[in-house]
C-alpha cells in the first residue's frame, strides 16, 4: 500500500489591542484573540504570527517583572459574552516567567498555547490573564502590574478527511470500504470518500475490497483538511482446477477402460 499525505497549514487568526499600560510600566499587546486552536499541539504564537509579548520600562530606574497566567478572577476581572475562564492557566505559558529590564528600555518573550488533546476542549472559548507584576525593590511600598487579557478559541469540528483509492495501475476504485474508529465509510465511482468532523488524533484505518488485499495505515489528523492516496493490491488469482479435473478425469477413464480390456480379455 503506497500513501501519500497531505497537510494544509492551520489558519490562526490573532487581533491587536493596543496597550496596557500602569505608571511607568507599559505591555503589549494589550489584548490578543487567537482562534481555531487545535488541542493536542504546541503552539508557539511568536513562530507562527510574529507577535511577542513586549514589556517597557519607562521609569528612570531597573525594575524586575514576574510574568504569569491568572483567571479574570483572580484579578478581580470578569470575562466576556460567550467566553469562559480557561480551565487551566498553564495551558498558556511563557518562554520566562520573570525579566530585568534596565531604565527606559523594554524586553521580550514569547507565548505558548499548548492544550490537551481531548475531545472535551473542542470548540471552546477562554479567557486568560497575562500577569505582568513588577518586584518591589528596597524602598518601594508599591510595584506596578498590568493585566492584558487573552481569548482562546479552540478548534471546531469542522475538519475533513479525503481518501482517493486506486489499484496500482493508477485505476480509481469505487466501493471500497475504509473502517475509521469504528465506522464504515465506502468510496464512490472515482475512488473517492470524504469523511467530516473528527478531532485532532492518530488513528487507524483499515481498507478492503472484494478481490484485492486488505491494508491499513495509521494517520494524523492535525488540520482542517487531511488528504489521503492509497493504493491497494489485487489478490493474486488461484490456479484454475479444470486441469485437475481433467487429470482425474483422464485417470478415471484409463482404469476403467483397463478392466474393461481385463475382463473381456479372462472372459
Amino acid at each position: 500500500m503506497k500513501k501519500k499525505k497531505v497537510a494544509l497549514t492551520l489558519a490562526v487568526a490573532l487581533a491587536l489591542i493596543g496597550l496596557v499600560s500602569a505608571g511607568g510600566l507599559r505591555v503589549q499587546p494589550g489584548g490578543l484573540l487567537i482562534q481555531n486552536v487545535p488541542p493536542g499541539l504546541d503552539y508557539d504564537i511568536y513562530t507562527n504570527t510574529g507577535i511577542q509579548l513586549e514589556i517597557f520600562n519607562n521609569d528612570d530606574r531597573e525594575h524586575t517583572y514576574t510574568i504569569t497566567s491568572k483567571k479574570p478572577s483572580e484579578v478581580g476581572l470578569g470575562v466576556g459574552s460567550e467566553y469562559a475562564e480557561i480551565p487551566d492557566t498553564a495551558w498558556f505559558y511563557y518562554s520566562k516567567n520573570e525579566v530585568t529590564i534596565p531604565a527606559n528600555s523594554s524586553g521580550s518573550l514569547r507565548m505558548f498555547v499548548s492544550i490537551p488533546n481531548d475531545e472535551r476542549y473542542i470548540g471552546k472559548k477562554w479567557e486568560v490573564i497575562i500577569a505582568v507584576e513588577g518586584k518591589a525593590t528596597g524602598g518601594e511600598t508599591f510595584s506596578l502590574a498590568a493585566f492584558p487579557k487573552i481569548q482562546i478559541e479552540t478548534q471546531k469540528l469542522d475538519n475533513s478527511l479525503k481518501f482517493s483509492v486506486n489499484d496500482r495501475a493508477g485505476k480509481p476504485l469505487g466501493n471500497v470500504v475504509i473502517s475509521l474508529n469504528g465506522e464504515l465509510y465506502r468510496t464512490d465511482a472515482n475512488g473517492l470518500a470524504e469523511i467530516r468532523d473528527f478531532a485532532i488524533g492518530t488513528y487507524l484505518i483499515k481498507v478492503s475490497k472484494d478481490g484485492y488485499s486488505d491494508a491499513s495505515m495509521e494517520i494524523v489528523i492535525r488540520n482542517t483538511e487531511n488528504t489521503y492516496e492509497i493504493e491497494i493490491d489485487k489478490k493474486p488469482e488461484k490456479p484454475s482446477n479444470l486441469w485437475l479435473y481433467l487429470v482425474i478425469g483422464a485417470v478415471i477413464v484409463v482404469v476403467l477402460v483397463a478392466v474393461w480390456l481385463f475382463r473381456r480379455k479372462k472372459g
